[in-house]
């Protein structure tokens, strides 16, 4: 975390001219040159060539290429806020220790085989859990943050369609806990957790608030989904016989080696898979036909 709230600037590595495209920027921020080439402020829309306009992508570098205009400035760094590596973890499950507080313990816990996704993308297993007790826990690695993030620095949606703006407002977190340089490359580690059960067969938005204090500079999102008892088994996202015969299939008892993080038929993630875990999906039937199905068509991009 930054020892001091710094003014966003954006350093020129090649300077030359550049044309914009609005969707791809911001209409708000202050842009800053090299030294005695001066700053410019307000819209920039596509077709604009002055010497230098630009803001964050993802990632926080800007490259030439195709789609953003023609122009000869190669880089740009920006000293924004923003994440690094975003995972879920199985909050109080066995893989923390059963423990529904924030601590290191729940770098035990992230599941290794899934992934937030952004916009535009279509998801997969990959992206939702078949947790129990639904999405509880979400960790982010930033760089640069100005100040310890707060809930004010998020916003989060819940639903079940393929337009986030259509979507309710999200339960509050319990708490947001940040480790300092316990990230990614030495980056700070901020874990968000929900309550148990409080999210659950469905989709979760992530918002940056971009201008918050935290420092992120636009706003940003990401997602992952839960379908409790989905075993993975198709691509329609449904649960239903052929995941309660996948999980009967597949147990793990006390006399055998614990279930690891990556186990789709540990339900409840308590290292077994049991009569247990074929319960709980049982009572969690969905199907497409009267849609409460997880859907997994690509998310609309919010203009």
């Amino acid at each position: 975390m930054k020892s001091l709230i710094q003014k966003l600037s954006l350093t020129i590595i090649a300077l030359g001219t550049l044309g914009l495209s609005q969707r791809a920027f911001s209409d708000h921020i202050t842009f800053s040159t090299g030294s005695g080439v001066g700053s410019l402020t307000g819209t920039h829309g596509a077709g604009d060539s002055t010497l230098l306009s630009a803001t964050q992508q993802s990632g926080g570098v800007f490259q030439a290429g195709s789609g953003v205009g023609n122009h000869d400035v190669e880089n740009f760094i920006d000293a924004s806020a923003r994440a690094v590596q975003t995972h879920i973890f199985y909050n109080n499950s066995v893989h923390d220790e059963m423990n529904p507080a924030a601590n290191v313990n729940d770098d035990a816990a992230i599941a290794t085989d899934k992934f937030l996704f952004r916009q535009g993308s279509t998801p997969d297993f990959s992206n939702y859990s078949s947790y129990s007790k639904g999405i509880n826990g979400i960790i982010m690695d930033f760089v640069n943050l100005e100040i310890n993030p707060t809930s004010d620095d998020f916003a989060f949606k819940v639903g079940n369609s393929d337009n986030p703006q259509n979507w309710t407002d999200g339960p509050a977190p319990v708490s947001v806990n940040i480790r300092e340089n316990e990230g990614l490359n030495g980056s700070d580690r901020v874990t968000i957790i929900w309550a148990d059960a409080a999210i659950k067969s469905q989709w979760l938005e992530i918002q940056l608030i971009g201008g918050s204090g935290a420092g992120f500079l636009l706003d940003d999102y990401y997602y992952f989904g839960n379908a409790v008892g989905e075993t993975g088994d198709e691509a329609l996202a449904q649960v239903n016989a052929v995941d309660l015969l996948r999980i009967r299939s597949n147990p793990i008892g006390i006399f055998d080696e614990g279930a690891s993080v990556e186990n789709r038929y540990d339900i409840n993630r308590d290292g077994f898979v049991n009569a247990q875990d074929y319960l709980i999906t049982r009572s969690n039937p969905t199907s497409l036909l009267n849609g409460s199905a997880l859907s997994l068509t690509p998310m609309q991009i919010s203009e």
